[in-house]
């Protein structure tokens, strides 16, 4: 599966002309309106490609992102079926944490190839 995403990945830029040719191709701002926050149907901002924006932006403020998102991502991951599968048949406590480290490179790889 992650094999399938990075193949499926470099095929995509390529396709568009890398990542400079997917912010070209990208839509621009038209009529996104940053105080109501409304955006027309198929239209995209132009900060859509900043994670950390300004602090009074109506979508996604930087406390969010950096205080936020952490303590909801918690709650999943301490509670992935697949790491605490892991760590209850384990053979011995190396074991557990070898498995768990496994499972978060694998949850987290994703977010890097796409």
């Amino acid at each position: 599966m992650v094999i399938g995403a990075f193949v499926l990945m470099v095929m995509s830029l390529n396709e568009v002309g890398g990542l400079s040719g997917l912010r070209d191709k990208w839509p621009g701002d038209n009529g996104f309106n940053p105080n109501t926050s409304t955006c027309n149907v198929g239209e995209v901002p132009d900060n859509s490609f900043h994670l950390f924006r300004r602090s009074n932006d109506p979508e996604y403020p930087w406390p969010t992102v950096v205080f936020a998102i952490p303590l909801t991502g918690l709650y999943y991951w301490c509670s992935s079926q697949v790491m605490v599968q892991r760590v209850l048949s384990a053979k011995d406590n190396i074991h557990a944490r070898a498995g768990t480290v496994l499972a978060g490179y694998l949850k987290i790889l994703p977010m890097f190839l796409m």
